[in-house]
């Protein structure tokens, strides 16, 4: 659309010419410009509106209206310019009746039906400018249109049904491709958030079986340390004997006395090492358990899509793996010797030592 009453140096000439016309005119056209004054009030006040109702006349005969009014402003308001500014105004009223719905005000329909009563009174240019707006230039008005873009598809209906439907078969095709891209995405990141939560489910059981195989082997330190210290008081004893031998007939009694709390030692030392033990296996079953909860985590992801498939009818698929991943670690310590199962063993073996004296 071009803009023409919209723009800020002939919407501020109007306003100039207005104020003009409200001064001191000639008596035979004063009459005119009190019709003119209201127009262009009306004018100033829509210019938007007219701009896209007149689009025709600023084409044809916009740059000559300017110049008469700048010609008014510059040389005063005579009735030559009057006439001009006056059948120019017309044309545009006239195209402006054309394209609106409806009735137009009382002053732009006061000015229409004033010239067409003192038509008489124009002559020359101004007289054929009336005449055209009246006869000729709707029909010039319509001829322009059909050539336009618009009238050309209202004209061609199948056309323009072909082309409607055209772009919705396209709109179609490109919004089922974004749909399927869509469901793609959330297949895809379902998947991901499926994997991460393994993933994060696997990192736990290698934090925690980290800490158990630490765990393992200092359990087997010390089961070697207790191995070691169980057998020391008897090899103390052992090389007592071999290195006071020719003494041991007189010792006699006395070493079978100094044996006693050497035998409670190994004892004590051989029952502490029973416990590590049992320790030690527990703990080893245990880091077996998880590294079989860790070989689990990473097939669990295709066991249960096979599940959904083939035993979509059957609530418990997972049950199986669900019991061994979220059972808790079995430790086996329901046969461990408690302390005072040793304490009643030693007191048991010293009863029997005094009964046999």
């Amino acid at each position: 659309m071009t803009e023409f009453f919209s723009r800020t140096e002939i919407a501020a000439d109007i306003r100039r010419l207005i104020v003009k016309l409200e001064g001191p005119l000639d008596a035979s056209y004063e009459g005119k410009a009190q019709l003119l004054r209201p127009v262009l009030v009306i004018i100033n006040a829509n210019p938007r509106q007219f701009d896209e109702s007149c689009q025709v006349n600023i084409g044809w005969i916009g740059e000559g209206l300017v110049g008469s009014i700048q010609r008014a402003l510059q040389d005063g308001v005579s009735a030559d310019v009057l006439n001009n500014i006056y059948t120019s105004l017309f044309r545009f009223v006239i195209e402006f009746d054309l394209s609106i719905q409806g009735d137009m005000s009382f002053d732009l329909r006061r000015f229409i039906d004033y010239v067409d009563d003192e038509v008489e009174a124009f002559t020359g240019r101004d007289l054929q400018q009336i005449n055209f707006a009246r006869h000729q230039m709707p029909i010039a008005i319509l001829k322009k249109l059909i050539g336009s873009p618009i009238l050309k598809n209202v004209t061609e209906p199948q056309k323009i049904t072909d082309s409607i439907q055209e772009k919705f078969t396209a709109w179609n095709k490109e919004l089922n491709e974004k749909e399927q891209s869509a469901t793609q995405l959330k297949e895809a990141l379902e998947t991901y958030t499926t994997a991460f939560n393994f993933v994060g489910l696997h990192k736990g059981f290698d934090k925690l079986s980290e800490e158990k195989a630490i765990e393992v082997k200092g359990l087997n330190r010390l089961l070697v340390g207790f191995g070691i210290l169980a057998g020391a008081p008897l090899f103390a004893e052992l090389l007592a004997v071999a290195f006071y031998l020719d003494r041991f007939k007189e010792w006699n009694a006395n070493m079978l006395f100094a044996a006693i709390p050497a035998f409670s030692l190994t004892v004590l030392l051989i029952y502490f090492f029973r416990i590590v033990l049992r320790r030690a296996e527990a703990a080893r079953s245990q880091l077996l358990q998880i590294e079989l909860r860790k070989t689990l985590c990473q097939f669990i992801q295709s066991y249960a899509d096979y599940s959904n498939k083939i035993k979509s009818n059957n609530p418990e698929a997972l049950s199986k793996f669900e019991n061994i991943i979220f059972s808790g670690l079995v430790s086996n310590d329901d046969k461990l010797p408690t302390t005072f199962d040793g304490v009643d063993q030693l007191g048991q073996l010293v009863q029997a030592i005094r009964g046999g004296k």
